[in-house]
């Protein structure tokens, strides 16, 4: 795919080292804080109403119990045309309230103009 079909930005984000393992027109990541990063592109969109795509490893890898899921967050400036904040949310079945966490592999997939 190439053009207005393909991943324009993709990176696999290790929220724990605050580093990138991969990435793809991701220039850098930021650690605003536990659970909350930011990445941004290294080609701005033409706008912010692009797609993002995000997926979280389970936080504890030794139970069943806690998993992951990554959120766009909605305040101003989170979606910009040269960045998206996010958070990764760790849900735990018996155990609330859910809490913001570092995953090792947050991985996030952009499309768009």
């Amino acid at each position: 795919l190439y053009g207005d079909n393909a991943c324009k930005v993709y990176c696999d984000i290790d929220m724990a080292g605050g580093s990138l393992n991969d990435h793809f027109g991701c220039s850098s990541v930021t650690d605003n804080a536990q659970g909350d990063f930011s990445v941004s592109f290294s080609s701005n969109f033409s706008n912010a109403n692009y797609a993002a795509v995000a997926q979280s490893e389970n936080w504890e890898t030794t139970n069943e119990d806690s998993f992951t899921v990554i959120s766009g967050r909605n305040g101003s400036g989170d979606r910009a045309v040269g960045s998206f904040r996010f958070v990764c949310i760790r849900l735990r079945w018996d155990n609330s309230p859910e809490q913001k966490q570092d995953s090792d592999h947050a991985c996030l997939a952009f499309f768009g103009d």
